[in-house]
């Protein structure tokens, strides 16, 4: 009886309001989505509304259509505070692709977001950028993402509204089940944890207060350090190491304290050395001895360099002994954090740390794989648009684009400070920063690398590097003659 109650109350308002949201059918992604297993849209043209939610990685939609269509998507985040001040920028982000190139990139950064309220089912939202173009038959595939690959959004795709008494009670009863989840910040307090999770940046001067110093004095010995922070929120500890009264070690930890890193993979650091090797040394318990786990990173005098040290890469050990009986590091029994030199070397120390995060593997942020056998890749690095070397090496791309397009290359370009671009498509600062730690290229530096449909690096030059001979590189592929063969030049 209640259902057929529904059905009358809802075929007024469907034959009424053309603007109700749920004009657009609703389907509950929540998290099962990925590029392995993407969500297949049969009907393209015909509105349906999907509700994801991002937890460490893109979301992955998939279109095979057998004839030419008008193909709109558009793209909305829950508004969960309504009556505080809008918030004019969200990163939630959509890219559509064909199986050759990428057909548009709706960068979420870049556009502007809209307050929405959907009266009927009196939801809010924000809105954000739309696509609408008519294409040929084909495949498409639109990817979600935006720049910690967290949050909530609904994706819209179709335009054309179609709906049966039955599938607007469908309709309608899913939008209860949106109420319940969708549009709670917390999602039922099963808080999403983002893929990296800051543990020092040493912004704050008192940062220092957190960590203790505990030396080789403990037995005997007579090392010294100590552990300072910087006005450029560097963190330096520095000392020097003795081998006398059967010391040898120097070390700093962090105070007691929960850091909450159940589901991370590791640890990772940014920082720049002597040349020595250090150990980063993990706690489970308050105690100022008994078993650690640690793991040695080796670092480049006067370079910075970022290092990953997985969670299950950690050793237990007391007193320089690996301890076999030990129980698997337990990241989230984390209690204490520190550094150690212990490497049999008198003499002083330096280690500079820039900072420390937890993070969690997951796939890349930019799947270069998309590329792969289809396009050479041309990455452009630069300190800023207005670099000498970028300014030459952009000068020569435009006026020959006509050539690099003809050798199926696409131009990536990533600076330090933002507005970096895949062709003519925007790319993240995530994207950028994921590129320049792939390709190792330091801040500051000028470099282009030339990658084959192979996937492999072919070309590195740190200057402007003229067009002829990155073409030359590219035509000596065997790849590339097999095309040119094809093409009768």
């Amino acid at each position: 009886m209640q259902i057929v109650k529904l059905i009358l109350f809802c075929i007024p308002i469907l034959l009424v309001s053309s603007t109700m949201a749920y004009a657009h059918r609703p389907v509950i992604i929540k998290d099962q989505s990925s590029k392995d297993n993407p969500v297949l849209v049969k009907e393209p043209e015909i509105s349906y509304a999907y509700y994801g939610q991002l937890v460490g990685e893109a979301h992955y939609y998939k279109i095979v259509y057998p004839k030419e269509f008008v193909l709109y998507v558009n793209i909305l985040v829950p508004d969960f505070y309504p009556k505080a001040e809008a918030i004019a920028k969200h990163d939630m982000s959509f890219q559509i692709l064909t199986e050759e190139k990428i057909l548009s990139m709706a960068n979420g950064r870049e556009s502007e977001w809209e307050r929405f309220y959907e009266r009927h089912g009196r939801d809010h939202y924000y809105i954000g950028p739309e696509f609408e173009k008519r294409v040929s038959a084909g495949t498409y595939h639109i990817k979600v993402f935006n720049s910690n690959n967290i949050g909530k959004y609904a994706l819209a795709i179709g335009k054309k509204e179609s709906f049966t008494p039955w599938g607007l009670v469908g309709a309608m009863l899913k939008a209860r089940s949106l109420d319940k989840w969708f549009f709670k910040p917390d999602d039922g307090g099963n808080i999403v944890k983002a893929r990296k999770k800051t543990l020092f940046d040493f912004s704050k001067a008192d940062e220092g207060g957190n960590w203790s110093i505990v030396n080789d004095d403990v037995m005997g010995g007579i090392s010294q350090s100590d552990m300072i922070v910087t006005n450029e929120s560097i963190a330096i500890f520095q000392g020097t190491l003795s081998l006398e009264n059967y010391g040898g070690f120097a070390s700093v930890r962090t105070k007691p304290a929960n850091f909450e890193l159940s589901g991370y993979d590791g640890i990772a650091i940014r920082v720049k050395g002597d040349g020595r090797k250090y150990q980063l040394r993990l706690r489970t318990d308050d105690r100022l001895d008994g078993v650690s786990y640690q793991q040695e990173f080796q670092t480049m005098a006067n370079k910075w360099t970022n290092i990953k040290l997985p969670f299950d890469e950690f050793v237990p050990t007391f007193r320089g002994r690996i301890v076999a009986d030990a129980p698997d590091l337990s990241p989230g029994k984390i209690r204490q954090i520190g550094f150690l030199i212990a490497d049999k070397k008198p003499g002083s120390f330096r280690l500079e740390i820039d900072w420390m995060e937890a993070y969690m593997e997951g796939k890349d942020v930019l799947d270069l794989s998309d590329y792969k056998w289809k396009n050479r890749l041309l990455l452009v690095f630069s300190p800023s648009e207005t670099y000498p070397d970028y300014r030459l090496q952009k000068r020569e791309l435009e006026e020959q684009m006509a050539e690099v397009e003809d050798r199926d290359l696409i131009v990536f370009t990533v600076f330090e400070k933002g507005g970096n671009s895949i062709g003519a498509s925007p790319m993240t600062d995530e994207e950028g920063e994921f590129l320049r730690e792939k390709y190792g290229i330091e801040l500051g530096q000028f470099t282009i690398i030339l990658v084959g449909k192979d996937g492999e690096e072919k070309l590195r030059r740190t200057e402007h590097t003229p067009l002829e001979e990155i073409f030359s590189v590219v035509d000596a592929m065997p790849m590339r003659q097999a095309e040119m063969r094809e093409r009768g030049e």
